[in-house]
């Protein structure tokens, strides 16, 4: 009954970890699995009220293999 849906998961996955949770319910439905790395500076402004800690320990996770 999925045929011919999609689905989009914005999410602030910073680790492999992370995105292989969404990469397996893809796989176990017969879903076509693609990542996109987004990046957008904003002017340096932190557009959601995130602590700089906070954003550190991302920045610190982030891994992207290509």
């Amino acid at each position: 009954f999925l045929a011919g849906k999609s689905v989009a998961v914005s999410n602030t996955s910073t680790t492999e970890k992370e995105v292989a949770t969404y990469q397996q319910i893809a796989e176990e439905h017969g879903a076509e699995f693609i990542s996109l790395v987004v990046e957008s500076r904003h002017d340096g402004k932190n557009q959601h009220g995130v602590s700089e800690e906070k954003l550190e320990q991302m920045r610190n996770r982030f891994s992207v293999k290509l």
